[in-house]
């Protein structure tokens, strides 16, 4: 073998090694960005998911004033029911002669059903 021989034996391995190192690094290449793909594509998904589960500024807005008119609606149900309530008692007091205690004692027993036959209809 000469040495030109030699030398160009020599640079095709090179060549050889150098092509099988440019595959394998364009194979690595392909599979990072496949990689970075499907992680971009799970963040988008999960963030999508995320958005989708958090409620619309419209919906809060709407379940807060259902909320307030629920609770408005509770207490003027019970300055209602306390007012036909005190209306009793007054008409007890002044009907049987009793004092204001026992006719509260009184009405507060025909609310909860304690005096059969009796019921408030509000």
């Amino acid at each position: 073998m000469t040495f030109h021989d030699d030398i160009a034996s020599r640079l095709e391995d090179l060549r050889q090694r150098e092509a099988a190192h440019r595959e394998k690094s364009l194979r690595l290449h392909d599979a990072i960005n496949k990689a970075i793909t499907l992680v971009l594509t799970l963040i988008a998904v999960g963030g999508l998911t995320f958005l989708c589960a958090i409620p619309s500024e419209q919906q809060l807005k709407t379940s807060a004033a259902a909320e307030l008119a629920e609770t408005q609606r509770r207490e003027a149900d019970i300055e209602h029911r306390r007012t036909v309530n005190n209306s009793v008692v007054t008409a007890l007091v002044a009907c049987a002669g009793i004092d204001t205690d026992q006719a509260k004692k009184i009405v507060a027993h025909m609310v909860s059903g304690l005096i059969p036959n009796v019921t408030f209809t509000y």
